[in-house]
């Protein structure tokens, strides 16, 4: 192997590394056990050793997951109870628990390890993304479970994935702090008044001057918000960061399962946020976004979504 790929190669483990964990500790095992020729069973053996993966047999039920979940640090205030609230074999467990998790900026990870268990590494949804695609680069594999990996269940009639967003306010993720919510808000409506102004500027430039056909201004203008807006649409979607939210660290995810909103999501959120030229409106949602124990007022309710704070995420998983 060239100098160079040893070097990209390298680099490629230390990214995985610091992305499963912010303890340098992890890329040092990791780096050491090239020598080897395993560096991946030292990074397995690694989290395993700081309780961030658990192993569990393919035959037992969510009652199971639960208790070895129970027993990482970093979920012990998490209510994992309806994971274990009937005998649902693990092809409905573990995404029932990734559900919960993902409320906490958490999700598990599959690992392909020489093994007949199921390794499941915890990792922060941010992260999540990530770590999939590192690994495939290193020729492993970490991804959500499929339902390949678990033996059929006997009868998985009447078993449901989905869980309603009725987190305990003790264990759910806190409410992103209001001021920063607005503050964003403002960020975003300063940002798109400027692209307003830009227009206007723009149009009297095409229009030659700031009088005589004033609707080729209008027209530029109205050209100009409409291009924005779905630039932002598209990047809220798939990010779900707008300028205000980027700069504060916040980010919007789908309520079920923290992912990114999608188009539909953010189109939606979007033109009912639009909607706060109404005054009545807008203390409507002031109001249902400052009772809701997660901060979800009728506008993320609507669209399904939920802000959340990465940077809070971030702080909680190097903790």
């Amino acid at each position: 192997m060239s100098d160079t790929s040893e070097t990209t190669l390298l680099s490629t483990w230390q990214q995985l590394c610091e992305a499963l964990s912010p303890d340098p500790d992890l890329f040092s095992r990791v780096r050491s056990a090239q020598a080897g020729g395993d560096p991946w069973s030292a990074l397995v053996a690694w989290l395993d050793d700081h309780d961030l993966l658990v192993e569990i047999d393919r035959t037992l039920t969510g009652e199971d997951l639960a208790d070895y979940l129970s027993t990482l640090p970093l979920l012990e205030r998490i209510d994992l109870g309806p994971v274990a609230a009937e005998p649902v074999p693990l092809r409905f467990a573990v995404p029932r628990a990734n559900a919960i998790l993902a409320r906490n900026f958490f999700t598990l990870l599959l690992l392909d390890v020489a093994t007949d268990a199921l390794p499941l590494a915890l990792v922060s949804t941010e992260a999540s993304a990530r770590v999939q695609e590192l690994a495939t680069r290193l020729g492993h594999t970490a991804r959500p479970l499929l339902d390949g990996d678990t033996p059929a269940a006997d009868d998985a009639r009447g078993y449901s994935v989905a869980l309603p967003f009725v987190p305990v306010a003790a264990t759910g993720p806190r409410p992103v702090n209001f001021g920063k919510r607005l503050l964003a808000l403002v960020i975003d409506a300063v940002l798109l008044y400027a692209v307003a102004l830009g227009g206007v500027a723009l149009g009297i430039w095409v229009n030659g001057g700031p009088s005589g056909r004033g609707g080729v201004i209008g027209g530029v203008v109205a050209a100009t918000l409409a291009l924005y807006l779905v630039a932002l649409t598209v990047a809220v979607a798939r990010t779900g960061r707008s300028a205000g939210l980027f700069l504060l660290g916040l980010r919007l995810v789908r309520a079920d399962d923290g992912r990114a909103p999608g188009i539909a999501a953010a189109a939606g959120r979007g033109a009912l946020v639009v909607l706060f030229v109404l005054w009545v409106w807008a203390v409507v949602v002031l109001i249902t976004t400052l009772v809701d124990p997660n901060g979800r007022g009728l506008v993320d309710k609507a669209a399904g979504t939920l802000m959340v704070d990465t940077r809070r995420a971030r702080a909680s998983v190097a903790g």
